[in-house]
């Protein structure tokens, strides 16, 4: 075996298994029958885009396409029509089916994932540290958001777990694949790509750009030119900070749970908000200023590690620029946080493992940021916790790293090597 990689052992996998079976049973069969927020959304596009070959971008024309309830705007970019478009060919029942299968299958990958290869395999997760990541994944409400929505979260989640992993394994090409299929399924992980090159990891940053490149050139030959003009005139312009894109909330909603949600519910008067003074442009400028604040912390932190061990550079990346991610996108729903998921388990098995070599503040954050990420009632304070995931983050890609145990490594049977 090589050194410090550990496999999983049957009976291990049995017991995740055994574990996931209720979840599976509540959030899939129990599921099966309800009533998608989102899928509309994506179902119609490609209906009105690939079927009756026009622009996706017009809401009166979902709306037409769905009437049977409330159907909220296409807002991602043309090319994204792409990775949606095989909805088109198959009625919407037997799309939400599709797709709840689909997504669970994500998710039972994204925990295998989050167990055997996101950590670093030279501290392989303990048994101990292993139930807290299975515990915590199976009730981490968000998740279920994503079952109940139809959302397509979990593609991206997944994919960037994999690029993850690919990095890792030096696999250059495998990861460029995964991490334009992230950037395909939401847009935001684009983000990602910067954090990358501040760690050195330049040449799957290029092929992903042009992996990109190549599918918008696709999308610019099969998607309507209407949606392209439309996306460009109407949608673009609209999605800044302190903006309401066409027939969506005002990003002073509460749900939105992101800076620019929070900075507007406290300068701009909306159902949704009680503000201590009224002035958008100063919430957008806030909003901007606050943005930029993180995303230099982020990149000071990964620039950082990166100089004081190259090998951990690139967990440093993924662990600062995930959170940041969520908290720096104009609109941040509590199923957005399936991409928070991966650092929070990360940091409670850590926690699990070295919890008392770890500062008791910086323990202290973790569990807070974790517990209330997780429950459903804790929804309106999602900005704290993500804040403190990211602050746990940033506070150990920026302290000295200890060298990690891979002279005797243990596996996950809690055997030693």
């Amino acid at each position: 075996m090589t050194p410090g990689v550990h496999k999983p052992r049957a009976g291990l996998l049995v017991l995740l298994v055994i574990l996931y079976a209720p979840f599976l049973i509540t959030y899939g069969y129990g599921y099966r029958h309800v009533r998608n927020r989102d899928l509309p959304s994506f179902h119609s596009a490609a209906r009105a885009a690939f079927s009756l070959h026009k622009s996706p971008y017009d809401p009166e024309l979902l709306k037409k396409l769905f009437p049977a309830q409330p159907v909220y705007p296409y807002l991602y970019p043309p090319p994204t029509l792409l990775l949606v478009a095989p909805l088109s060919l198959v009625s919407y029942e037997h799309a939400r089916l599709l797709v709840l299968v689909l997504n669970h299958a994500l998710a039972a990958l994204l925990l295998w994932l989050l167990v055997f290869r996101v950590p670093d395999p030279r501290r392989a997760l303990s048994p101990v540290a292993i139930a807290v990541v299975v515990a915590y994944f199976v009730t981490f409400h968000p998740l279920t958001v994503v079952f109940a929505y139809g959302q397509l979260n979990l593609v991206a989640a997944c994919a960037l777990c994999l690029a993850w992993a690919c990095l890792r394994a030096e696999r250059s090409f495998a990861a460029a694949l995964c991490l334009a299929l992230a950037v395909m399924a939401k847009t935001y992980p684009a983000l990602i790509l910067a954090f990358l090159l501040l760690a050195r990891r330049v040449k799957p940053v290029v092929q992903t750009v042009l992996l990109l490149a190549a599918l918008s050139v696709a999308a610019l030959v099969v998607v309507p030119w209407e949606a392209w003009a439309e996306w460009f005139r109407e949608v673009l312009p609209r999605g800044g900070y302190g903006e309401t894109p066409p027939g969506l909330f005002h990003p002073a909603a509460i749900g939105n749970q992101s800076i620019n949600g929070f900075l507007s519910r406290l300068f701009t008067q909306t159902q949704w908000s009680n503000p201590i003074t009224v002035n958008p442009a100063l919430a957008k400028l806030l909003t901007y200023a606050a943005a930029l604040a993180v995303l230099a912390a982020s990149a000071w932190a990964v620039h950082r590690a990166w100089r004081r061990d190259a090998a951990s550079a690139l967990d440093d990346a993924m662990c600062v620029g995930l959170p940041a991610m969520v908290l720096i996108a104009p609109f941040s729903w509590d199923h957005h946080l399936v991409f928070v998921l991966p650092v929070a388990t990360l940091l409670l098995g850590r926690l699990a493992d070295e919890g008392r070599g770890l500062p008791l503040p910086l323990a202290a954050i973790i569990l807070v940021g974790a517990i209330v990420m997780a429950p459903e009632y804790t929804w309106r304070f999602h900005l704290p916790a993500v804040l403190c995931i990211w602050g746990a983050a940033l506070y150990l890609a920026l302290a000295d790293k200890a060298p990690a145990a891979a002279a005797q490594p243990v596996h996950v049977d809690g055997s030693p090597g």
